[in-house]
């Protein structure tokens, strides 16, 4: 019948095209199909969080779109009590929480900016989050670092391999 290379060879074949055979014929019950459809289009978009005594912030953004619970967001801009703003090129929203992308600016009431490509906004607990690199800057100083967390409410910030240049006035 042939030599051992060619016995091997041939039931190799023949194992290859059973389980081609099972793989092509398989069926894919669990398959979800995505349709994407956009539930929800609006332009010049405005939202208003509002506690039950006060405004809390405005979002606004030059177009709005939703696709399966999810907000897309162009030229996304807001503004709370303790932020000036909060802008990008444009953001995700979804649960209370805004995922801003592409040149990331914030200015808050005091002057102070900072600038970053990626940030989180969680609009309850009032919270910037940056994972990756970021600048802070005013008048008086300049830091850069990574990973950064910035707690509106109670002013305080976190990150790591922070670097800074400060410049010190002399009192008169």
């Amino acid at each position: 019948m042939g030599s051992r290379v060619e016995k091997v060879l041939f039931i190799s074949i023949i194992i290859v095209a059973i389980l081609v055979y099972f793989l092509v014929n398989q069926k894919f019950t669990n398959t979800k199909i995505a349709k994407n459809e956009k539930s929800i289009e609006i332009s010049n978009f405005i939202e208003y969080d509002i506690n039950r005594t006060h405004l809390m912030s405005t979002l606004l953004a030059k177009q709005a779109y939703q696709i399966d619970g999810i907000w897309f967001l162009a030229k996304p801009f807001v503004s709370t009590d303790e932020i000036e703003y909060l802008k990008s090129q444009r953001a995700l929203a979804k649960s209370g929480i805004i995922e801003f992308l592409d040149d990331v600016r914030v200015l808050q009431r005091d002057g102070k900016r900072y600038e970053s490509n990626k940030s989180f906004y969680n609009i309850r607990s009032k919270k910037i989050i940056t994972p990756g690199e970021f600048v802070i800057s005013n008048l008086s100083h300049i830091m850069q670092g990574v990973s950064m967390e910035y707690d509106v409410a109670t002013e305080t910030t976190k990150a790591k391999n922070v670097k800074g240049v400060f410049t010190i006035k002399k009192a008169k």
